[in-house]
């Protein structure tokens, strides 16, 4: 008969019991073990992520925001005064209208767009120690708007009470640092989503280190995101591009006019922003809205001797291609453009005399032809003038 009594290598009932036992507890353990690694991986994510992580979360995120026909503009905007709820809500539309009017995509973002940043309460709580002489609401809004445009992936932001009377749809700008249209106010910015988290790693620095605070007359600190751009120009390249801040000034054609807040309520109230396209309207020229804008150099040719003429050449040849296949016509200017003015042959004279008295050329032709083409240009009609060195990668037509 088959002997049926376990052996010492195989182990009865109570054995296998014991073995489920010691199984399950250690599965139990095993389990316990990662998910405190899970949870602590977490914490420690959600403060000390590095910043190409994040940024590699906004580009799976956001592609679809940044890949539309349209270039998208964002502003942020968090109403911190109940009682004016409307008066806000009419600000909003307004620079709604101002953006689509002129072709582009709008986009309002909130806290509940910076709220998807990693770490974002801590980042929020740091940013309450910033000393502020302004409403405390408001000086927080300027901080999380760097935050939700990170998260958000949107490449241009403004200012919510910068209204648009001319500036085109453009594609986001590149390079290493933001591009501030403002210079140090940060009213209308383009730029990489890693220059715009460099913004933010810096309010991380200042909140930090509580550094970046000026003390006013009265003895009370202050710092805001303006006072920071001031400070760390590594951040940004500043552009001198006109952003008028009153009424008067916009209808002389100028594209972006930045507001006071109260003012862009009143303009909304009193329907100006009708007005002021009706008077582009009325005091524009005889160019018609469906016509390519034309943007004129100036080829220096026999006024600036054989030798520079050929020099020249290449370079108008790629000037004209790079302006050209940004939809710009184009137009070279030269001294046969001038001589149509009615005071060329006295205007010459000065400004040989003027070059003589200058280092721009001690007198000869290539000091002339930089006064010469501005003559050409007014004797031409032309309404954008630039060098011919100056190659567009990427600025629009506009009228």
């Amino acid at each position: 008969a088959m002997d049926r009594r376990p052996s010492a290598a195989s182990p009865g009932k109570n054995g296998i019991r014991m073995s489920h036992s010691t199984a399950l507890r250690s599965f139990a353990m095993m389990f316990l073990a990662i998910a405190v690694f899970l949870v602590f991986s977490e914490i420690r994510d959600s403060h000390g992520k590095t910043t190409a992580h994040i940024l590699k979360i906004v580009e799976k995120s956001t592609d679809h925001e940044i890949s539309k026909d349209l270039p998208t503009i964002c502003t942020y905007f968090q109403p911190f005064d109940s009682a004016r709820k409307d008066e806000f809500r009419a600000v909003v539309k307004l620079w709604q209208e101002s953006w689509g009017r002129q072709g582009w995509n709008t986009r309002v973002l909130t806290e509940r767009d910076a709220q998807k940043y990693p770490g974002f309460k801590e980042l929020k709580e740091s940013f309450r120690t910033l000393p502020t002489v302004n409403d405390a609401s408001f000086e927080m809004a300027c901080y999380i708007r760097w935050v939700a445009m990170v998260v958000s992936g949107c490449r241009w932001m403004a200012d919510i009470d910068l209204i648009n009377f001319g500036f085109p749809p453009q594609r986001p700008w590149h390079g290493p640092v933001l591009y501030s249209f403002g210079s140090v106010m940060p009213a209308l910015v383009t730029g990489s989503p890693a220059a715009f988290q460099a913004v933010v790693d810096t309010l991380k620095e200042v909140a930090l280190n509580n550094a970046s605070v000026v003390t006013f007359p009265n003895g009370k600190p202050h710092v805001s995101d303006m006072l920071i751009f001031a400070k760390r120009t590594e951040l940004y390249l500043p552009l001198s591009f006109p952003l008028y801040s009153t009424v008067a000034k916009s209808l002389d054609n100028s594209p972006l006019l930045h507001f006071s807040f109260d003012d862009a309520v009143a303009l909304r109230k009193n329907s100006k922003l009708e007005l002021i396209h009706d008077s582009r309207k009325l005091t524009s020229d005889s160019d018609s809205s469906d016509s390519v804008p034309t943007v004129c150099t100036y080829a220096p040719g026999s006024d600036a001797g054989p030798a520079a003429a050929a020099e020249w050449e290449e370079t108008f040849s790629a000037w004209k291609e790079s302006w050209t296949a940004q939809g710009w016509a184009t137009q070279v200017l030269t001294e046969k453009d001038a001589a149509r003015h009615p005071r060329f042959p006295e205007l010459l004279q000065k400004f040989t005399k003027l070059a003589a008295a200058t280092a721009d050329g001690a007198g000869d032709a290539a000091g002339v032809w930089r006064y010469v083409r501005w003559v050409a240009a007014v004797a031409a009609g032309c309404r954008w003038l630039c060098d011919s060195d100056l190659v567009n990668l990427g600025f629009p037509p506009q009228a």
